[in-house]
């Protein structure tokens, strides 16, 4: 251990809980706000994407005419002299489809922004915090009862050179499990060589490995549900190939809906494409791919679920603008 030795950058550079491996997914509102990298000169980062499917069938009989997926997420640090400064971040996910919504709502929801700021160092650990909240429902208008709360309390640390822990506690309104209670998590992030590294922890588990320079193989697995798994093969220096596979879940509030359940959206999907980076700030991916296993379910959480509609399988296409400055 390094002890006394321990700096803030340290921590910042290595807990870094997966969130830069290829084709997997990038809150921006959880523990990992502060704790994610950043680029000396840069102030933000984020990425925006539009997936459409060639299909929104609900049931046997319902000809959806359209069925489309909207995200982005980002973040803004208040300043580049700190090594780990305030931030605010921002995550969204909608989904529109053409169909009756007499079952699910036509157009679903779920935005939500968090402020983060260091707090101090307490002996060898880093302690930062984090709160905010967030909406998830059905656009139309269903009042207080689809907002939700969400605040972080973590502690990070350096281990060793290449070893780091990370220990939280999270309070979030629409977690897909126990959403209506504060959870104890951590992580342990370890980078065994310039080809290998790992996080073990819960609710997230990561791995990246890079067989030869050119190729980066990922797997990540957030607790109970989220699956992604990448691998990306570069070809030359702004161009390079990809395919991915993610199972993954999303929650909503909805009009219809008792007082304590919620509209759960999940879906596997496999997808390949390509990547175009025209400049250090920016890159271009473009990606067909086949969406399957799609339902959506009602209940409380993921612990007693039942389906309610189940949209036919479908190709998709995926267009996205990562954007760092």
């Amino acid at each position: 251990m390094r002890g006394r030795n321990l700096s803030v950058g340290s921590v910042v550079r290595g807990v870094i809980l997966g969130a830069a491996m290829a084709g997997c997914a990038h809150a921006q509102t959880d523990e990992s706000l502060l704790f994610n990298e950043w680029r000396a000169s840069d102030l933000t980062d984020g990425a925006a994407s539009v997936r459409l499917y060639s299909g929104g069938s609900l049931s046997e009989g319902d000809r959806a005419s359209r069925f489309a997926v909207y995200e982005a997420h980002g973040r803004v640090r208040l300043s580049r002299s700190m090594e780990l400064a305030p931030a605010i971040g921002y995550d969204v996910f909608a989904i529109d489809h053409g169909g009756p919504d007499s079952v699910v709502p036509g157009t679903l929801t779920d935005a939500s922004a968090v402020f983060a700021t260091p707090l101090g160092k307490l002996g060898e650990w880093v302690l930062t915090a984090s709160a905010g909240g967030g909406y998830a429902g059905d656009v139309s208008g269903d009042g207080w009862s689809s907002a939700y709360g969400k605040a972080t309390l973590g502690f990070g640390r350096e281990l060793s050179a290449h070893e780091h822990l990370l220990i939280w506690a999270d309070y979030n309104g629409n977690r897909l499990l126990f959403p209506d209670v504060p959870l104890p998590f951590v992580a342990y992030e370890r980078e065994v060589d310039d080809s290998l590294s790992f996080v073990i922890g819960l609710p997230e588990s990561s791995i990246e490995w890079k067989p030869v320079k050119c190729v980066t193989l990922s797997a990540s697995w957030d607790f109970p549900v989220t699956i992604e798994v990448a691998a990306e093969c570069s070809i030359a220096e702004c161009l390079s190939v990809y395919a991915a596979f993610n199972d993954d879940e999303h929650a909503f509030h909805a009009a219809n809906l008792s007082e304590d359940d919620r509209l759960f959206y999940s879906e596997m999907r496999v997808e390949t494409g390509v990547k175009i980076k025209p400049s250090a700030a920016c890159e271009i991916t473009v990606g067909l791919g086949w969406a399957f296993s799609r339902k959506f379910e009602q209940g409380f959480d993921d612990r007693s679920l039942t389906e309610v509609a189940s949209p036919s399988d479908a190709a998709t296409l995926r267009g996205e603008l990562a954007f760092k400055f």
